[in-house]
């Protein structure tokens, strides 16, 4: 009877040893991580090629293993239920929120500590980029304006686990703000607005980077205001929480990270009345030197709004707010990258317009901003204005 007890084990191990190998896919994408998976290794007969095979051959097979979607989402499912993160992107907070850990140069969790400042240089190349484009813009009749998008744990920090300490209390964001307040350039700060109305209902989704509808409506209500004090004919829309129904949706991005998108579900703010939807189209970014799918480049209309034109350079905080900045313009344009001076010349002779936005998201005043050539207008237009 042992024997045969120990013949069944032995075989379990065995199948359970080869029937992944006998299953192995090449898929090129993980349906559960969401991204791309290795390529299995070109054969070739040199001797450096084939001293690397085994290393190469390993990295294929750990992603195209047999069954590994499904041990991948249980592996999620069961770290979920033990309260850890199953990817360490991401960081399990309280009540079920959910906060992205970038590591790397662009540390996340250090900027939510506050452990990292700009310094004084980083601070005035900030300042000089900025202003470099609003005294050029503002030669060419063309009003300038930068807008921060939060991030959620700037907004929500208490949801973040206690062990997460600041080291003081300034972020980069107000060092910046402090900086530029001795200069022209416009900058919208959406903080006050949203921690003031976060009391009366919730603004960022728990399992997504990014704010809901309801703090899409009032991020986009502060930037009119903003473009009412310089431009009176743009009517700032102010969305009131009864406007909203609350739906049901499957998690967000950092869910998907988690391999959790159609675990995880939370409550999704909904207009009751739908904005209307801007007539738009798609815009070939290749002369733009946008060489990625997922920055799209395209234009908007709407013919209610008053006769001004947006130029509107955003990263993904600005996707909920275009239907509702859409309405403020007869036509916008938006581009989903980060503009150097070429570009925005280039853009500039393309799509003539009377304003310029930039939105940047706060975790990304780490990355230093260019400056123009000494020679080029931009500068010129600079120094100019200093005198």
């Amino acid at each position: 009877m042992k024997n045969i007890f120990d013949y069944i084990i032995t075989a379990t191990f065995l199948t359970f040893i080869i029937l992944p190998i006998f299953f192995t896919t090449n898929e090129r994408q993980s349906s559960t991580e969401k991204r791309t998976l290795t390529e299995f290794p070109k054969i070739n007969r040199k001797i450096d090629d084939l001293k690397v095979f085994p290393v190469m051959f390993e990295q294929f097979y750990n992603d195209h293993f047999g069954f590994r979607d499904p041990l991948v989402y249980c592996y999620s499912i069961l770290s979920y239920y033990f309260g850890v993160s199953p990817n360490s992107s991401v960081i399990a907070g309280n009540d079920d929120w959910f906060f992205l850990s970038r590591l790397g140069e662009n540390n996340v969790i250090e900027n939510y500590r506050n452990s990292k400042l700009l310094s004084d240089a980083e601070l005035e190349r900030w300042k000089q980029n900025l202003e470099t484009k609003y005294f050029w813009l503002k030669k060419k009749g063309i009003k300038y304006f930068f807008v921060i998008a939060p991030d959620k744990h700037t907004i929500y920090g208490e949801y973040m686990p206690s062990r997460f300490i600041k080291v003081r209390a300034i972020s980069r964001q107000d060092q910046l703000l402090e900086h530029l307040k001795s200069s022209e350039v416009p900058v919208v700060d959406l903080r006050p607005a949203l921690q003031e109305k976060k009391r009366l209902a919730q603004l960022y989704f728990k399992t997504d980077t990014h704010w809901n509808a309801i703090g899409a409506s009032i991020a986009q209500f502060t930037i009119a205001q903003h473009l009412h004090f310089y431009f009176p004919d743009i009517k700032p829309i102010n969305y009131a929480f009864e406007d909203f129904i609350w739906k049901k949706r499957k998690g967000g991005d950092l869910a998907e990270m988690m391999n959790l998108k159609n675990a995880l579900t939370e409550i999704n703010p909904v207009l009751r009345e739908k904005i209307p939807i801007s007539k738009s189209w798609d815009i070939d970014p290749k002369p733009y030197g946008i060489k990625n799918k997922l920055m799209p480049l395209f234009a908007t209309t709407c013919k209610e709004a008053p006769k001004r034109r947006a130029l509107v350079f955003r990263d993904s905080f600005f996707i909920s707010l275009q239907p509702y900045m859409s309405r403020y313009f007869s036509y916008s344009t938006y581009s989903w990258s980060i503009i150097d001076f070429n570009t925005l010349e280039k853009f500039i002779q393309d799509f003539p317009c009377d304003i310029v936005i930039e939105e940047y998201v706060e975790r990304n005043l780490y990355y230093l901003r260019s400056l123009p050539d000494k020679e080029s207008s931009f500068h010129k237009a600079y120094l100019e204005a200093a005198r």
